[in-house]
């Protein structure tokens, strides 16, 4: 086989057309010159170059070429160019761009992107490469559910070997390269129920990384998982307090309130998550404990609507199963307490009602809910910057409390400095000054106080 570019090269016309189109960015038209070249007169350059600009073109591309890159790739194995365009071509094919997030992905994209990974992994030690294909894989694994394919993706790489500088991605920050492998391998070890490495992989994470939500919660999860609430309890609160308010994070914290029998608090934190913003499908779960909270509290009409809703999100769904254990929950609670539902003209069709429906019925559920679960104080705004939206609030009892604008609440209206509020206080954390704070929410105009009826005889005529 040739292996230089000559003079005599029946194909030295060709490859010089390829390269001229290659450098003008006409790269499909390259890659299919440099292939005629090669089959013309094999060398490792046209090989190498065909692939390279192949898998530039698209993916669909990239996997018209898979067949030539393992083909090249055993002709030229001492070459380097062509093994590491080979392992690139296989990248682009399946793994690059691959999103198995929400459900993306179907399950034979998912395993085929695994079959890419590991193919890559026998054939390159390169850093790049093996970090890729083994995210790539184990991200596959992940939405397959294989999690002991996940852990045996990312023993091919160690924590020390990976980057701890977070990523960035469209001025975004993301975890880094470390703490993806510890949260990924926590994770896996987690849904495996081996709690105890779990717990250790994701404290050692924590401790290592620092920084994000990811690692504390799976140390909280699996202390939970060995039935030591305490320290769980502790970690989603800190949690709570120095991060975004997530919903699937105060839904853990209404789980720990409902195992040691503190229902009126699980049910508040529970009311919270529901009312915080996301998808609506992924709190079914919630929604169904919320229905036991309410019941045990004597809410028969709320239980009921809450297994209407989560019977309402699985029939939209599709999801039969969980459409029937829904169904059945809720004839049970029909048949314990028809009596009590029958006068609140509650009826199973009624409480069975469309997703959207359900959700405007829980919506108010959950408000009423907090405004008698949660105490609210008293106060006044003390300052307002309408530029930047934030204020500070003093209480009654002379404590400043710091308040954001999409906490005050009030249609139409805006804060003023003197306007009488009242508002709930909520634990926080101040980044600035790096301690344990407290902040003024669901900030409203205080309700005017009742006038005094006059009496006839208090007229002036």
């Amino acid at each position: 086989m040739a292996t230089m570019l000559d003079a005599k090269d029946p194909a030295r016309s060709l490859t010089d057309e390829a390269r001229r189109l290659q450098d003008q960015g006409r790269l499909a038209e390259a890659a299919r010159l440099y292939l005629e070249a090669y089959r013309a007169s094999p060398s490792s350059f046209r090989a190498s170059r065909h692939l390279h600009c192949a898998r530039k073109v698209s993916a669909a591309s990239a996997r018209s070429a898979l067949e030539f890159a393992r083909e090249a790739a055993e002709a030229w194995p001492e070459d380097i160019w062509v093994q590491r365009e080979a392992v690139w071509v296989h990248y682009d094919a399946y793994l690059k761009g691959f999103d198995a997030a929400g459900g993306k992905a179907q399950p034979e994209e998912c395993r085929q992107a695994i079959k890419t990974a590991r193919w890559m992994l026998e054939a390159t030690r390169e850093e790049l490469p093996v970090r890729l294909a083994a995210f790539g894989g184990a991200k596959a694994a992940k939405a397959l559910g294989a999690w002991d394919e996940v852990l045996d993706l990312l023993d091919r790489m160690s924590a020390e070997g990976l980057s701890g500088e977070p990523n960035n991605a469209n001025g975004k920050r993301l975890p880094s390269d470390r703490e993806r492998w510890y949260t990924m391998r926590a994770r896996a070890l987690f849904e495996l129920r081996r709690y105890d490495d779990a717990l250790a992989v994701a404290s050692e994470g924590a401790a290592a990384c620092g920084g994000g939500e990811g690692l504390p919660r799976l140390q909280a999860l699996s202390y939970m998982a060995l039935g030591d609430l305490e320290p769980a309890r502790s970690l989603l609160e800190q949690i709570d307090r120095r991060c975004a308010p997530q919903w699937y994070v105060k839904a853990d914290l209404a789980r720990i309130r409902m195992r040691q029998g503190d229902v009126k608090g699980a049910l508040a934190l529970a009311c919270e998550a529901a009312l915080l913003p996301g998808d609506a499908k992924g709190r079914i779960g919630m929604f169904e404990e919320m229905a036991e909270m309410l019941s045990t509290l004597g809410s028969q009409d709320g239980a009921a609507c809450h297994l209407g809703l989560a019977l309402a999100i699985a029939e939209s769904e599709g999801w039969e199963r969980r459409r029937e254990r829904c169904a059945r929950k809720l004839d049970d609670l029909f048949l314990v307490h028809g009596e009590t539902l029958a006068e609140s003209a509650l009826s199973i069709d009624t409480a069975a009602q469309p997703l959207g429906a359900a959700l405007n019925r829980c919506g108010g559920i959950w408000r009423d809910q907090l405004s008698t679960l949660r105490p609210r104080r008293a106060g006044r705004i003390k300052a307002w910057n309408a530029e930047r939206e934030f204020g500070f609030i003093t209480a009654t009892d002379g404590t400043d409390l710091y308040f954001q604008g999409r906490n005050f609440r009030a249609m139409g209206r805006s804060p003023e400095v003197g306007m009488a509020v009242e508002f709930e206080v909520r634990s926080s954390y101040d980044h600035k000054k790096q301690r344990d704070s407290q902040v003024a929410v669901d900030i409203r105009p205080a309700a005017p106080s009742p006038r005094k009826p006059v009496e006839p005889d208090d007229l002036p005529y």
